[in-house]
Parts: structure tokens; C-alpha cells; sequence
């Protein structure tokens, strides 16, 4: 009986099935006793398996809840403006790095002139200059607004293209620099933009109106602001105003005010191109238009905020409307207090580290989600502002 039972365990070993092994003791004539003992074998032998099916699940179970809660690359701010300085100082102008081959030095692949770089890097050298009051940080600022406006003029009739869509960092530069020629560009800026409104609709650029928004709505809190134009605060309505017809809208056509407050309807020629991208683009504007009391009654303004926080859905943004989200929520949380608001630029920053920032030489890197191949510098720009203007983001 020993010998039967070795060789049912045998052929159990060898990969047998159990009905192979009844059919062959079957037709060799063995009892039926002996025939049902190959259940109990198999059973055996599938039991002495458990343990390591059982190591082998805790080990994915620990693998999973590694990654769930493992904490995401980030950026270091410092590293990131080294870089960018020194191609800034020659002159160099880094839009996009290709990542293709990951030995080559970084200089080999610089873009040509972008002086949006250098309105980012004039940003947050002021900030930088505010918070610290290191002399080297206030040389920097200038230096890189001093490129700007030698690119850009400061003039309506000089203004460079697209030069008047870098006044909100020029705004904030201005803020700690206070430059006449600044002003000047910033008020050119302003009636470029205002003279370009039904342009920028015809063109259908959610992005553009919104950035608009929010340059006007910062010029609204300016002591002065009536030197620039008298109607600012009614112009930073419409402003917004605009930017939400615009992406909100359900027709193909918007009706907005024209120079002399009558409605005007503008067709646009690729509403269907519109995507969620341009609810975040708004956020912002909205944002700073709460702050900026162009909305001047705090808790009106603030529920509808909460409402369209509450329905956005932060898991499809792209790397520029999450940097735009993660303004809006952190300039409201400041604003208003309200812990809705600072629970949400959390979430997004956490969203941004998880998704966008990527290793590249050693170091981490913001890119594009879609395309892991490239780092966008404006963007990596404007999230170490954000970081340095809102400390608490990096220390929750």
C-alpha cells in the first residue's frame, strides 16, 4: 500500500491531474479505496503550497501600499533657479529640454530667446527680496526685469508680440522694484489688452482671457490705478466676466460689452476645442478677483467659489491649469481663511508631485504628463514661485 500511495504522489509531482491518475488505477484494477485516496494526496499537496501563496500576496499587499504612500519626488527651488539663472546671465532662453538623451549637457539643448522666462525669474527674485531682504536677491529682480522691458519696450506703439500677457509677473516684480519704466510697460500692457478683447474671442483663447482677468483685476488695487484708466475696476469685471462667458457658455456665440457697454456678439469658430482644461484657467482669475475686490461683497463671491471647487475634478488636469488651480485655491485659503480652500491647493500640489514631476540627470523635474520627454521652464517657473510664496504648501 506504501508503494501505491508514493507512486499517486509521484505522479502528483510530476503534474498529473487527478482524474488521469483515477483513470489509470482504474484500468489497473486497484479498489475503489485506493482509486479516492488521490483526492486526499491532491488536497495535500495543494495545502503545502498555501504558505507561499499566502508570502506571496503580503509581499504585493506591502508593494501596493508602498506606492500608494510613498512620498513623491520634488522639486528643489534652489537647484531650479541656479540653472535657470545662469542661462538667463547668457542670455540663453530654455522653453523646453528634450530629455531624448539623457548624457547630453543641458546647454546643448536651450531654445532661443523667450522673455517669459525672465518675467518669472523677475517675479521671484522680488518675492525672494520681500521675504528675505538679501540684497543679491533685489540685483537679480532687476537685472531680469531690465531684459524684459529691453525686449519688450514700454509703449503701446514698441510693445513686442505678446509681450502685454507678461503683466501679471511684471505686476508682482513692480510690487518690491517700483520702477517708472515697469509702470509704464504695465500700462501699456493694459490698453493693448483692452483694445485686443474681441480679437482675443474671435481666437477663442480661454487661457489668454482669463490671464487677462487677473492682470486687470491686480491693476485694480494699485493707489493710483485712475492715472492708467478711470473705468479699471469696470473693465476687470468684464474682464471676468468675459472669461466666464466664454468657457461656460453652451452657444456658439457670446454676447460681450463693447467700448461704449452695449452687448456685442462675437461667433466663435472652435467652441468645440474648448475642454475642462479652461474651468482651471478661470479658477484663477476668479481667484484673484475675489482678492482684488473686484467681487466686493467677501461671502457672495466666496460660495460660488466653493460651489465650482467642489465639482472640479483635479485627476485631468494638465501641468499649466494645475499650477492656475493650485494658485486660486491657496490665494482664496489666505484670503478668506476658509480650510476648504487650503485642503484643495493641497491635494493639488500632492496631485502635481505625483503626476508631473519626473527624474531627469539626478534631479527631479517638472514635465509635461503626456509627454515625459520634455521640461517646460515657464512652467517650472511659476510652481517654485508658488512654493516660495505660500510656505505652508511645503511644509504640510
Amino acid at each position: 500500500m506504501a508503494e501505491i500511495d508514493n507512486w499517486i504522489k509521484e505522479q502528483l509531482k510530476k503534474g498529473f491531474k487527478k482524474e488521469q491518475i483515477k483513470d489509470g488505477l482504474r484500468k489497473a484494477g486497484y479498489p475503489q479505496n485506493t482509486i479516492d485516496s488521490v483526492d486526499s494526496f491532491a488536497r495535500k499537496k495543494n495545502l503545502s503550497y498555501l504558505p507561499y501563496i499566502i508570502v506571496l500576496l503580503v509581499i504585493i499587499l506591502v508593494f501596493f501600499i508602498l506606492q500608494q504612500f510613498s512620498s513623491p519626488e520634488v522639486i528643489d527651488k534652489e537647484v531650479v533657479l541656479s540653472r535657470v539663472k545662469e542661462l538667463s546671465d547668457s542670455y540663453s532662453y530654455p522653453m523646453t529640454i528634450e530629455i531624448l538623451d539623457k548624457e547630453k549637457d543641458y546647454k546643448e539643448e536651450y531654445f532661443p530667446y523667450a522673455n517669459s522666462v525672465n518675467a518669472k525669474l523677475a517675479r521671484i527674485y522680488a518675492l525672494l527680496y520681500e521675504k528675505t531682504g538679501d540684497e543679491k536677491y533685489l540685483k537679480l529682480a532687476e537685472d531680469n526685469a531690465e531684459k524684459v522691458l529691453s525686449f519688450c519696450g514700454t509703449t503701446i506703439d514698441s510693445l513686442g508680440l505678446g509681450c502685454e500677457f507678461l503683466g501679471v509677473e511684471m505686476f508682482y516684480a513692480n510690487k518690491v522694484l517700483e520702477k517708472n519704466e515697469i509702470r509704464d510697460f504695465l500700462n501699456a500692457s493694459y490698453w493693448l489688452l483692452k483694445y485686443k478683447r474681441e480679437q482675443m474671442f474671435e481666437k477663442d483663447n480661454c487661457y489668454w482671457l482669463a490671464k487677462k482677468a487677473s492682470f486687470f483685476s491686480l491693476l485694480n488695487t494699485l493707489p493710483d490705478k485712475y492715472e492708467i484708466d478711470a473705468g479699471i475696476t469696470k473693465e476687470a469685471d468684464f474682464a471676468l466676466r468675459d472669461a466666464y462667458y466664454l468657457i461656460f457658455g453652451n452657444s456658439y456665440s457670446t454676447f460681450i460689452y463693447d467700448s461704449g457697454y452695449e452687448y456685442l456678439q462675437v461667433n466663435h469658430t472652435r467652441k468645440k476645442y474648448y475642454s475642462s482644461q479652461c474651468t482651471y484657467h478661470y479658477t484663477n482669475s476668479l481667484a484673484l478677483s475675489i482678492v482684488n475686490e473686484i467681487c466686493s461683497d467677501k461671502e457672495s463671491c466666496i460660495k460660488p467659489a466653493l460651489i465650482l471647487w467642489d465639482v472640479i475634478n483635479y485627476k485631468i488636469m494638465e501641468a499649466q491649469p494645475a499650477l492656475d488651480f493650485l494658485e486660486a485655491s491657496a490665494e482664496l485659503y489666505e484670503f478668506s481663511g476658509d480650510e476648504n480652500f487650503k485642503e484643495s491647493a493641497l491635494t493639488i500640489k500632492k496631485f502635481i508631485d505625483l503626476n508631473f514631476i519626473h527624474n531627469f540627470n539626478g534631479e527631479p523635474r517638472l514635465t509635461a504628463e503626456d509627454n515625459n520627454n520634455k521640461i517646460y521652464i515657464p512652467n517650472e517657473l511659476d510652481y517654485v514661485y508658488l512654493l516660495y510664496k505660500y510656505d505652508w504648501l511645503d511644509n504640510e
